[in-house]
């Protein structure tokens, strides 16, 4: 009984190798072909990330650090510390020319919406007499003389 169950077994391997063996196919591939698919495959290669050491890692984590440093330090230069995250700039001209419009667009605003008196009268020249002490040009004002 073992012998037949150990047959059995040997012949469902040999029919599972066989299945396998048909269902890969080899493919052959002509000299120039393999070469140009070489070739492709070097220049796809060479167009992959690198992938960075961990101290170049370091290194770039600390030029960003001190470039957000540098944009934090300008902008309080400029008194728009409070306006940090609207800056995009990835170098110092770039902040420079965006602090200036930005600059810009903060005194218009200031302008447009900054007090004006309504009732802003010029003082009289009796007023102004009075407080220069000048008894002559109060007397003057009063009787409307030049």
């Amino acid at each position: 009984m073992d012998d037949l169950q150990q047959q059995q077994q040997q012949d469902d391997l040999q029919q599972q190798e066989d299945l396998q063996a048909k269902d890969e196919v080899v493919e052959t591939v002509s000299k120039a072909d393999y070469d140009t698919l070489v070739t492709e495959l070097k220049d796809v290669k060479t167009k992959l990330p690198v992938e960075l050491s961990d101290a170049e890692k370091a290194i770039q984590q600390r030029e960003s650090d001190l470039w957000i440093k540098e944009k934090q330090l300008e902008l309080k230069a400029n008194n728009l510390e409070k306006f940090s995250n609207f800056f995009s700039a990835t170098n110092s001209e770039e902040l420079s020319a965006q602090i200036k419009e930005f600059s810009a667009l903060i005194k218009e605003i200031e302008m447009a919406t900054g007090f004006v008196p309504k009732d802003h009268i010029k003082e009289s020249e009796y007023k102004v007499a009075k407080d220069k002490g000048n008894t002559m040009g109060m007397i003057k004002s009063i009787f409307g003389m030049k």
